[in-house]
């Protein structure tokens, strides 16, 4: 379920966001995070990131840095052609956690899909009888 709070935020880092080709087959661009954000298994804090995606759309590896330092490696979960436009952040919310769907790039043609956040089931415990 998308809200509209996931909404206001993808606007927020759409402005703050630009992203530009490093050569034919990479992308770079930056963003600004105004909360805390799960994007696959990383959590965010709030703050500044540098980003580069090596290997084009058909990996789409997206090496994540906050200053020159390496915090996160996600790989996507798929991609699509991108239609012109300005490049942004998809942020939705999802019972109270924030994460990101997509990542919409298309200065480099592309957009780039990420699952959502799910917490490991935990089984219950279990009662162990001798016979």
């Amino acid at each position: 379920m998308k809200s509209i709070r996931g909404f206001a935020l993808v606007a927020l880092l759409a402005a703050g966001m630009c992203a530009g080709r490093a050569h034919a087959a990479d992308a770079q661009g930056k963003f600004t995070l105004p909360h805390d954000i799960r994007w696959g298994l990383a959590t965010l804090p709030a703050g500044d990131y540098n980003f580069i995606v090596r290997g084009g759309e058909t990996t789409g590896v997206l090496r994540l840095y906050r200053g020159t330092r390496g915090v996160a490696l996600l790989q996507s979960h798929g991609y699509d052609r991108a239609a012109p436009g300005s490049p942004a952040l998809l942020v939705v919310e999802e019972q109270g956690v924030r994460s990101v769907r997509e990542l919409y790039l298309p200065g480099a043609g592309v957009v780039y899909y990420y699952a959502p956040h799910r917490a490991k089931h935990v089984s219950p415990w279990v009662t162990v009888r001798s016979l």
